[in-house]
């Protein structure tokens, strides 16, 4: 039993050999996995763009090891660099924190590539950023920015700015106080489209965390979005986002909410299904009709 155990092990090894995840990284097996699609990977594993030397023209994806990879390897499997982000962040962020969902309820600490589900609190629509904790913090003394675009790859998307919070040389940096109301604070949500009334909504985060030595004058969300109406366009021409240069850290993670933090509208049905729709409705009431008549 063992040896015939061992001859189906060896076969399908070979079967499979042609295939190999990023680097020669590790992967979980052979089994395709969804990019696009929630929680196709178990922990430790994301799904990575993979090589088929067999089939060298066709596109796979499988459950590679995620400990390997680096900031811009992320970005670059999200299709998100140089595409969206032209410089990718040097280190990976250790986590993020959300606010709390209320008074009793804290989220766990957010890693790399994390799936955060919230479909238990209808009116929960935006992941604020609590704080942010680095492995290698910036010095004492000079000033971070965390940046968050949300869906950035697409419209609408969402950005929000913590500027000019002071660095401590601590690990975790705070931006609870540099919410709504204050000047460090800045969010546009852009509403020139809608999307399709859904139960739940997958949010892309992107966080980017910037450090200069000194105070960065940002202008009000309105200013710091002019001419733009893309993410891209925020991301590679405005002067305010260039003078912070490359970013020192970053993460990505998915939000999925019952509520949109864009406007909504019913999906309207396509041309061809209405006029099926309407050749239905007509061919049903003339055969109603030939019947009344006979």
């Amino acid at each position: 039993m063992l040896v015939v155990l061992l001859i189906i092990a060896n076969y399908a090894f070979i079967l499979h050999a042609d295939k190999a995840c990023p680097g020669n990284s590790l992967m979980f097996d052979y089994q395709e996995c969804d990019p696009d699609k929630r929680s196709t990977c178990p922990s430790g594993f994301t799904c990575r763009k993979a090589t088929d030397t067999s089939a060298p023209n066709s596109t796979l994806h499988l459950c590679c090891e995620s400990s390997v990879m680096s900031m811009a390897d992320w970005l670059a499997e999200a299709q998100l660099s140089p595409q969206v982000f032209p410089q990718a962040p040097m280190a990976i962020l250790s986590s993020v924190e959300l606010t709390p969902l209320d008074s009793s309820t804290q989220f766990p600490s957010i890693h790399i590539g994390d799936e955060v589900v919230v479909l238990t609190y209808p009116n929960y629509a935006a992941g604020v950023i609590q704080a942010v904790t680095f492995a290698n913090p910036p010095q004492q003394g000079g000033f971070a920015h965390v940046l968050v675009v949300v869906d950035p790859a697409y419209k609408p998307f969402g950005v929000f700015l913590y500027s000019n919070l002071p660095t401590t040389g601590q690990a975790r940096l705070l931006t609870s106080s540099q919410q709504n109301g204050s000047p460090n604070f800045i969010s546009y949500i852009d509403n020139s489209t809608a999307v399709d009334t859904s139960d739940s909504y997958r949010a892309q985060y992107v966080v980017l965390v910037y450090a200069t030595g000194n105070p960065v004058n940002f202008p009000s969300s309105d200013a710091l979005i002019s001419g733009c109406d893309t993410a891209v366009c925020l991301l590679k021409n405005n002067s305010n986002v260039q003078q912070l240069g490359q970013p020192l850290a970053g993460s990505i993670f998915y939000l999925t909410t019952k509520k949109s933090i864009y406007r909504t509208a019913q999906p309207q049905a396509s041309y061809s299904s209405s006029l099926c729709k309407f050749i239905f409705v007509s061919l049903i009431t003339f055969l109603f009709n030939l019947m009344m008549q006979v």
